[in-house]
C-alpha cells in the first residue's frame, strides 16, 4: 500500500485525491487523508477546466470538417 501512496501523492486531479485519501483512510491516517482532499473551490476549478477544454477539443474537431457536409463525411 505504501508503494500505491507514494505513486498516487504527485498525481493531479479529484480522482487521484480520493483514491489516495481512501488508502490513507485504511491505514488509520485520518487527518491525511482529509488533507489530500481539495477544497470545493480546487475541485470547482478543475470541473471548470476540464469543460473549457472539452468544449475547446470540440470546435477543434468541427474545425477540420469545415466545408464539408455530413453526408461526404461517410
Amino acid at each position: 500500500m505504501g508503494e500505491s501512496i507514494a505513486r498516487l501523492r504527485p498525481l493531479p486531479g479529484m480522482r487521484a485525491a480520493t483514491d489516495l485519501a481512501g488508502l490513507l483512510f485504511r491505514q488509520a491516517r485520518f487527518a491525511g487523508a482529509i488533507d489530500v482532499l481539495p477544497d470545493v473551490a480546487a475541485q470547482r476549478e478543475e470541473e471548470r477546466r476540464f469543460w473549457t477544454d472539452w468544449e475547446e477539443s470540440k470546435k477543434a474537431a468541427a474545425g477540420g470538417d469545415e466545408g464539408r457536409s455530413e453526408e461526404s463525411s461517410f
